[in-house]
This record gives C-alpha cells, sequence and structure tokens, in this order.
C-alpha cells in the first residue's frame, strides 16, 4: 500500500489543506535552506543578543519557546556576614566567607589567603552584581570607593562610589 505525498495528502487532509499541512516541494526546501545558512543563523544569534542585553527577552522566555537553551548559564551567589573593616585610603578587599549556591564559580584565595577571590573554571563573559551594607560612625561624611578587579588590576569602568556618615547607613 504504497502511496505517493499527493495521494496521502488527499486521501488524510483533504483537497484543501492549511498551509503547515502541506509537503514541501524542492524548491521550497531549497530557499528555506538557503535562508536558515550560517550567515542568517548568526544574524538571528545577534538579534536574539540585542534583545536579550536590552531587557525584552529573558532566558526563560527563550527557553519556553526553544524547549531548551542554546547556551550555558554559570552563576555564583557568595556573602560574608562579618563585620569587615578598612583603613581610610587604603585598597582592602571583600573577603567572602561562604557560597550560597554556585556552577562553576568558586571563592578562592589572595595572596593574603584570604577568601577574597571569585574565579570561573570556563573563560567567558559575565554579569557580576554586588551589594554591602556599610556603616561610619563618625560625624563626618567620607566617600568609599568600590572597584572590581580582575586579575589583580581594577577592570576598567567598574569603579562606583558612595558617600557615608554618621547619619547614613547604606547598603550600595
Amino acid at each position: 500500500m504504497n502511496q505517493s505525498g499527493a495521494e496521502f495528502m488527499q486521501r488524510h487532509i483533504g483537497t484543501n489543506p492549511v498551509d503547515s499541512a502541506k509537503m514541501l516541494n524542492n524548491a521550497t526546501t531549497i530557499a528555506l535552506n538557503n535562508k536558515l545558512d550560517k550567515k542568517d543563523t548568526a544574524s538571528l544569534s545577534n538579534r536574539i543578543n540585542q534583545k536579550m542585553n536590552k531587557g525584552e527577552l529573558t532566558s526563560i522566555d527563550l527557553k519556553q519557546s526553544l524547549g531548551f537553551l542554546p547556551f550555558r548559564v554559570d552563576y555564583g551567589a557568595f556573602f560574608d556576614t562579618s563585620k569587615q573593616t578598612t583603613n581610610i585610603h587604603t585598597a582592602t578587599a571583600v573577603k567572602w566567607r561562604d557560597t550560597s549556591s554556585n556552577s562553576i564559580l568558586y571563592l578562592s584565595n589572595n595572596t593574603n589567603m584570604e577568601h577574597s577571590r571569585i574565579s570561573v573554571i570556563q573563560e567567558g563573559i559575565y554579569f557580576v552584581q554586588y551589594s554591602i551594607q556599610v556603616s561610619n560612625l563618625q560625624i563626618a561624611n567620607d566617600e568609599l570607593s568600590v572597584w572590581i578587579r580582575r586579575n589583580g588590576s581594577a577592570y576598567a569602568n567598574s569603579l562606583r562610589q558612595y558617600q557615608t556618615g554618621a547619619d547614613r547607613k547604606s547598603v550600595v
């Protein structure tokens, strides 16, 4: 009981099927393959990245529409609840004592053997977000400068400055 595609369509779908139920002819298949060549795929990838960077598309939206994520999601969440102090005009590394969750990111020691480094196993682009609670019991307002260091050097454009003082308690 061998039947051609046209006979199958006629018998099971009818004489006027919806477009999505029609079989593709050779010319349509070639045109579709040309549309999905590497150039177009790269362009699509760029458009997806742009939408994600603008916040118009989230990884959850992407996973729901594709059924999977086309990229790795590596993460780490680290914290320390102890009181850390520093001297004026002295660069002091923030210490991280505990890990609440992580994939391939982990805590490592600096040259003073303190857990102040967040290390990665695989190179890539990472989004870094931090929250620090600061307190200054002196009367005068002071400035707190926080920057991210990468491989021992200040990371470009990561400096953030905050004002502290006796009348301020801040979460930065």
